[in-house]
């Protein structure tokens, strides 16, 4: 029996004390997309949906960046959230501010909860989206697009959101448990949280990379991303694609070696006091491995002609099982300008299987 004590204050306590106690990274800091995974998150104002810095008053859309293996069926995607305003201290996983205040002022944070047999978990059984003392719950489907108001008297430095995405399953938080979230059946949770920082006026506005600020070739050759309407046509394709390849625009690689250039627009990068912003391009596959991982373009880059350059290269090791019809193999390279903006490129390819020979080929 817990009478004499408003739950509120025990539960969220509860979660202060777990969420300290921190815990794994989201996931392992390998290139290869075996399963779902978020490779990032876009942040929009929707005032300005350029910019990534949303002011006081203005709302921002949080886009997540999935990526999943072609080879399994799909399950519907149902996502948790719970955004605030992001803490002045933490250690280990953040947590809201609020909840830090609230423990201090004993105020009320259980959204719309009571005490009783069952009452502690809030599952996410349908979308809605609901706030309680400046904490921001939201329920998500397929469409994993969280939309994040920030008040108008906001002081912070920066928003939070946190939560689970639940594939096949429902997603929940329990405050007892800690990871404070998860998913009730399904085969697969991912959590994931971030920040949202805000700006208090244009000089300390930042806008998003744009996705055609940056061009991708291999081997030399100039590699476009394909037309809206193949990408819709080859979302349900996994193998057989030898056929497709040309009607598609799909690039048609061997099954061996190749190198994957990567180019950006010096100035798609915004100036700051300290210089031009640094990119950085992370890059997964769902096939293969690549190295290095990261490129960076900082402040020290070598410009040539305007452009920043990198290379990457791409090995496939798994020859033996590759569809002699071909296997869709799609490329995911993150941008990131390491003050809250973020574009996702896609490029996907036919890798076919054929004779082993020296060299690589187009």
């Amino acid at each position: 029996m817990m009478s004499g004590v408003k739950w509120p204050r025990l539960v969220w306590l509860c979660v202060l004390w777990l969420a300290c106690a921190g815990c794994e990274d989201d996931f392992a800091s390998v290139t290869s997309i075996t399963d779902m995974r978020i490779l990032g998150a876009r942040i929009e104002t929707v005032e300005d949906p350029e910019r990534s810095t949303p002011r006081p008053g203005e709302t921002a859309e949080v886009q997540l960046a999935l990526a999943r293996p072609r080879t399994r069926s799909k399950r519907e995607l149902r996502a948790m959230f719970i955004h605030c305003t992001y803490p002045e201290r933490f250690t280990g996983i953040p947590i809201c501010q609020e909840l830090l205040d609230a423990l201090a002022e004993d105020v009320d944070l259980s959204l719309g909860r009571s005490v009783g047999e069952g009452e502690l978990i809030i599952r996410c059984e349908e979308d809605r989206m609901q706030s309680q003392a400046g904490v921001g719950l939201t329920c998500l489907s397929d469409d994993l697009t969280l939309t994040v108001p920030v008040a108008a008297d906001f002081t912070g430095r920066a928003m939070l959101y946190r939560g689970v995405v639940c594939e096949g399953g429902t997603p929940f938080f329990d405050p007892f448990k800690r990871e404070l979230f998860g998913c009730d059946g399904g085969r697969k949770t991912v959590l994931t949280h971030g920040s949202i920082p805000v700006s208090v006026g244009e000089e300390e506005d930042n806008r998003n990379p744009m996705v055609g600020d940056v061009g991708v070739t291999v081997n030399g050759r100039d590699w476009p991303a394909l037309e809206p309407e193949a990408e819709g046509e080859l979302d349900d394709i996994a193998t057989d694609c030898m056929g497709l390849a040309e009607e598609l625009g799909l690039k048609d690689l061997d099954p061996f070696e190749h190198r994957i250039g990567l180019e950006v627009a010096d100035d798609a990068r915004e100036q700051t006091v300290e210089g031009p912003e640094t990119f950085e391009l992370s890059i997964y596959a769902t096939a293969g491995e690549l190295e290095p991982r990261f490129t960076l373009f900082d402040e020290d880059a070598q410009v040539e002609e305007g452009i920043l350059a990198g290379d990457v290269r791409w090995l496939n090791e798994g020859v033996d099982v590759l569809n002699e019809a071909g296997e869709v193999v799609d490329f995911y390279i993150t941008v990131r300008d390491q003050r809250g903006g973020f574009a996702l490129v896609r490029r996907s390819a036919c890798i076919r299987a054929g004779k082993v020979r020296t060299g690589s080929a187009i």
